[in-house]
């Protein structure tokens, strides 16, 4: 049943995203991925045995609405 589930799940549903991907969805330059990746403000995962190296969205979205400012000051 587990295998079912997976194979239902739309691109938009994608929890692990490629540097590209998050380049993408968030505007920004490799330097900039990179300075926040080696300062640990964003989570990644580095796939065992390879250089790749991917980003988990949910996390990197908690990042962004973590540095929020409010209304009102």
């Amino acid at each position: 049943m587990e295998d079912e589930n997976i194979q239902n799940v739309t691109p938009s549903e994608s929890v692990f995203i490629d540097e590209t991907e998050l380049r993408r969805r968030l505007g920004v330059s490799r330097r900039t991925i990179f300075s926040w990746r080696t300062s640990a403000k964003i989570p990644f995962v580095r796939i065992p045995g390879s250089r790749l190296i991917r980003y988990h969205w949910p996390s990197i979205e908690n990042f962004l609405l973590r540095q929020q400012k409010g209304g009102a000051e």
